[in-house]
């Protein structure tokens, strides 16, 4: 460096007493600050890593249907109790894709279910449409003695 040249040095300067609130605040803005950047790299570094397992994955998947001819896909499956089985249907083809036994709790629940139905069925009429129960019938029972004007003749 020439003589006469300007340049930035560091040099100790003392902190006056009524600057140092300032600083103080100054301070804790600056932690705050990396606090939230280190969160955020956090998280960021999160969701990179599961892209990342998630792009392996579908390396490994594709790599594995060129091997076997097989392909693995998600699809929109219910389960459906027949007899004493839970059949476990796709939705888009109605095609069986596993079967196995029903557990207690869901055999309970079927015949719930079909006591139910069943006094829904038993309430239809001809038609299959559904019926309003049989009026109530007023009146005195068959047999019945009246009491009234006429029971005292």
């Amino acid at each position: 460096m020439a003589i006469g040249e300007t340049f930035k040095r560091q040099v100790e300067i003392m902190l006056p007493k009524t600057k140092r609130g300032e600083q103080l605040e100054a301070m804790h803005d600056q932690y705050r600050q990396l606090r939230a950047t280190e969160a955020d790299k956090r998280r960021e570094m999160a969701e990179k890593n599961q892209e990342l397992r998630d792009l392996r994955a579908a390396c490994d998947r594709l790599s594995e249907a060129l091997a076997t001819g097989k392909f693995v896909e998600e699809v929109q499956c219910e389960e459906r109790l027949v007899g004493k089985e839970v059949h476990v249907v796709r939705v888009d083809t109605g095609s069986v894709v596993e079967k196995r036994a029903a557990t207690a709790a869901e055999l309970q629940i079927d015949a719930f279910t079909d006591s139910i139905a069943g006094k829904a069925v038993a309430n239809r009429g001809k038609d299959g449409n559904a019926e309003a129960p049989p009026p109530k019938k007023r009146g005195r029972p068959k047999g019945s003695k009246s009491k009234g004007k006429d029971a005292s003749a």
